[in-house]
């Protein structure tokens, strides 16, 4: 025979459903008993702790702070209230100014429930103050509600990008005669 799939969303506990079978060239009259959802997949928590580091992924970057490195680590505590589920950590970086639209989005590894994960970055632009946020999604596919790093507004840096390299200028003067 051949089966077709039907993808079924936005069920909940305690939602019946009931299928019908068909066949090419065959009647099939009657459906199936219904048949109770005991669980659902729920969405994980948003993010907790979110911090920001160097490329080593050890070296905080203050609120508002600078970095002499295009790549830059993305931290935040994950967790997911279904047992087993991995979840993983997804960020939106954005320049200042630039408004998130959910695009653009990087993704790290799937992390037992619950961790702290972690996002790497690169390709940041020297000059270049950005802002971020994150989200938790599990190994469902389901995601949590966006958190936007740090107490600052939207329109101010969260980190900044500087790769120039200081100068040093120094002047002598002649010792007083």
């Amino acid at each position: 025979p051949n089966w077709t799939k039907s993808s079924l969303t936005a069920l909940v506990a305690g939602d019946e459903i009931k299928a019908k079978a068909t066949a090419p060239g065959k009647t099939v009259s009657g459906e199936s008993n219904p048949v109770t959802v005991a669980s659902c997949n729920a969405a994980p928590a948003a993010p907790a702790n979110p911090a920001q580091f160097r490329s080593n992924g050890t070296t905080a970057i203050a609120v508002g702070g600078f970095t002499n490195e295009t790549t830059v680590v993305l931290k935040g505590d994950v967790s997911d209230p279904d047992t087993n589920d991995s979840v993983k950590l997804e960020v939106e970086v954005k320049p200042v100014g630039t408004a998130f639209e959910g695009t653009s989005l990087v993704s790290g590894a799937f992390v037992t429930d619950p961790s702290t994960a972690s996002v790497t970055v690169s390709g940041l632009s020297h000059g270049v103050g950005y802002h971020w946020r994150g989200r938790a999604v599990d190994d469902d596919g389901a995601a949590s509600a966006w958190q936007s790093f740090g107490p600052n507004a939207e329109s101010v840096a969260d980190f900044t990008v500087d790769t120039a390299k200081p100068t040093l200028t120094a002047s002598a003067t002649s010792p007083p005669a």
